[in-house]
């Protein structure tokens, strides 16, 4: 094998080192196993003679598949602290309070966790520590009162200033607020979310 072969040789096997790294990152182990089966029969029907650089590029493959889905799993599994940054209150009187759910919380009448700040210049931010990453809701609430709950008018609306995840808005037509119309995902790669009252 003269120079140019074993370069356009090494090439294909690179290339096809890469696309397996790149799918071994969006997929599981079963993937991954048959992502080594097939790297192993591309080997032996191109009938490769160089046996050391296809072991080690066969161990490079398997170690950063490997390295990939354990990143991977790391995002999406543990414990983190949610961070909501609220901002553009009509005035700092009050408290901002945030009601976070779950899926098998009573949304909107029984809060998961909930927590309170002052506001200041119109802004707050609220902190949920060392909760579990997974799928959430949250309500904030504009509690100019600090009497720690929403209050409501005559007519059962609101009467203090809300605002809710997933960009949901409350109106006339949109029903009552619920979990799979509030539900956003909290992870390792999100952690923070932004609130605007408008």
């Amino acid at each position: 094998m003269n120079e140019d072969e074993w370069l356009n040789d090494f090439n294909l096997e690179l290339t096809v080192v890469l696309m397996f790294f790149i799918q071994s990152f969006i997929s599981n182990y079963f993937v991954l196993v048959y992502n080594v089966l097939c790297l192993t029969k591309i080997n032996i029907v191109l009938k490769r003679k160089n046996i050391f650089m296809k072991t080690t590029l066969l161990v490079i493959t398997i170690f950063l598949s490997i390295s990939m889905k354990t990143f991977s799993q790391t995002q999406s599994t543990g414990n983190g602290t949610l961070t909501i940054n609220a901002e553009n209150f009509s005035s700092d009187e009050g408290n901002a309070t945030a009601y976070l759910y779950r899926k098998e919380d009573n949304l909107p009448s029984k809060a998961f966790l909930e927590t309170s700040v002052k506001i200041a210049d119109r802004k707050a931010v609220l902190c949920f520590a060392n909760i579990p990453f997974g799928n959430y809701a949250f309500i904030i609430c504009h509690d100019k009162n600090c009497n720690g709950k929403v209050d409501h008018n005559i007519l059962g609306f609101p009467a203090e200033s809300l605002e809710f995840s997933n960009e949901w808005e409350l109106t006339l037509f949109s029903g009552l607020p619920s979990f799979s119309k509030l539900k956003f995902e909290f992870s390792g790669n999100k952690k923070e979310f932004n609130i605007d009252f408008k």
